[in-house]
């Protein structure tokens, strides 16, 4: 099957109007490059079709590790990272839009082509956290290990506690999703893609498989198609309109 690849359009100072200068032009880093009204709107409306309760909020994260221009002297190259309602996640985003030299590790200076936005599509459950958080604070001081973090430790309590499952992400890598048949799986209605840097994300929408009944082993199927790295629901995936180590991340369709 042919795709054709989603338009976006590059933004200005103000995120709500389009420029046809980009960003970097502007001389700031560009997390959101996308407008308003296309790829990151839609990241929205896929979520906004979720039943969430407000205490249960998707994981976004901004990493500095594309760059072989930046070392990343950590084993994650987590910059910045913040569990949001859905409805205010383009709000969250433009928050990190900032002058270039804002981002920094270790002393060292994070370039735009270092950067990369992800997300933690099936929401977390703050309830869920907090327990799991009193739980890991007290073991530490019990422990007699005080040197932490609380923020941090906080942040990655709230990021593992995944709640109810509304997606399921398959990660490609190096691979043009052109070279499958993936309909012949599941119905397009149940499944998006996004291409990104390094191939392509599967995104499966589980209340369409359900609402349609289906009961094949499409989990399976997919997983064990070719080339595909990684697998599941507690996945990052990569925000459309957004950055990724110099790339936008874009939804595709399926041409007429």
């Amino acid at each position: 099957m042919a795709y054709r690849t989603v338009s976006y359009a590059t933004l200005g100072k103000k995120a709500a109007t389009t420029s046809t200068l980009h960003p970097l032009e502007l001389g700031y880093h560009a997390v959101l490059v996308a407008s308003v009204q296309t790829d990151v709107s839609r990241t929205c409306e896929i979520l906004g079709r979720t039943s969430v309760p407000w205490e249960r909020k998707p994981n976004v994260t901004i990493f500095g590790n594309y760059s072989e221009s930046f070392p990343n002297t950590r084993d994650s190259g987590q910059l910045a990272r913040v569990a949001s309602r859905k409805n205010v996640i383009k709000e969250k985003l433009r928050r990190w839009e900032s002058t270039v030299g804002s981002y920094s590790r270790d002393g060292n200076v994070v370039p735009q082509d270092a950067l990369a936005v992800y997300i933690g599509l099936n929401p977390r459950s703050l309830n869920k956290a907090n327990r799991n958080l009193l739980v890991e604070l007290a073991t530490r001081i019990a422990n007699g290990d005080l040197d932490f973090n609380p923020v941090s430790v906080a942040l990655t309590e709230v990021h593992r506690a995944t709640d109810r499952k509304f997606f399921v992400d398959f990660d490609f890598d190096d691979a043009e999703p052109d070279n499958y048949d993936f309909e012949e799986v599941l119905p397009t209605e149940c499944w998006k893609i996004l291409k990104t840097r390094g191939g392509f994300h599967l995104i499966i929408e589980l209340a369409k498989i359900k609402e349609m009944g289906i009961k094949s082993n499409w989990y399976k199927a997919f997983a064990d198609m070719p080339k595909v790295d990684v697998k599941g629901t507690n996945n990052l995936t990569p925000v459309p309109g957004c950055t990724q180590g110099g790339f936008v991340p874009r939804f595709w369709e399926a041409e007429e």
